[in-house]
């Protein structure tokens, strides 16, 4: 059977291709959003004005979230709806564990990541939309009582040279009340840019 033509690789500029990849992802013209928010973000330690758009944020900017009290309640329903492991559903079970207790799934911690991202508002009044992650990482199990907060940095700008938009990398690190890391995640985030 003969194969079928191999398209070409994307070449080009990092706008190039992620123009390349935000038109086959996301063909129509108005892809649905993740999250909505009624207020600007603002960036940690800073009294500088919100951020509304793309064009507002810089390399180095910094937000900080609320910290998020995890319960073995909550870690016990999570793992029953959707990571039913032993580590995650009984606490003696957990003991003879590779994790040696009970332990949040990596996708609740992933989950609280997600909604504390929420609240920060990184970008504005704009919902958090994204093309993909980079570099996932657990980092350190998340237990009863512990207090996670999110760090997050700019570490990446791409305009789009065809659309008004652009990729935000932030990486974001999840720290328990100790200042550990629990869990770590780098979005590729889809931010409208300003009109002009």
């Amino acid at each position: 059977m003969p194969l079928a033509p191999q398209r070409p690789l994307p070449g080009g500029s990092p706008a190039d291709m992620l123009d390349e990849a935000l038109e086959e992802s996301f063909p129509a013209s108005d892809p649905v959003a993740i999250g909505r928010s009624d207020r600007a973000g603002a960036p940690a330690g800073r009294s500088s004005s919100p951020i509304e758009w793309f064009d507002d944020l810089a390399l180095g900017m910094r937000f900080q979230s609320r910290a998020y009290r995890v319960t073995a309640e909550a870690i016990k329903r999570f793992a029953a709806a959707f990571d039913p492991q032993p580590y995650h559903l009984d606490e003696e079970a957990a003991k003879a564990t590779v994790l040696h207790g009970l332990a949040a799934s990596g996708w609740h911690t992933a989950a609280i990541a997600m909604r504390l991202m929420t609240e920060v508002r990184p970008f504005g009044p704009h919902p958090l939309f994204g093309a993909g992650v980079d570099e996932l990482r657990w980092l350190a199990p998340v237990r009863p009582g512990d207090e996670i907060h999110l760090e997050g940095e700019v570490i990446e700008l791409v305009p789009s040279r065809s659309k008004p938009q652009g990729i935000a990398r932030l990486k974001w690190t999840a720290l328990n009340q100790r200042g550990e890391a629990v869990y770590s995640v780098i979005p590729l985030a889809i931010v409208p840019r300003r009109p002009a």
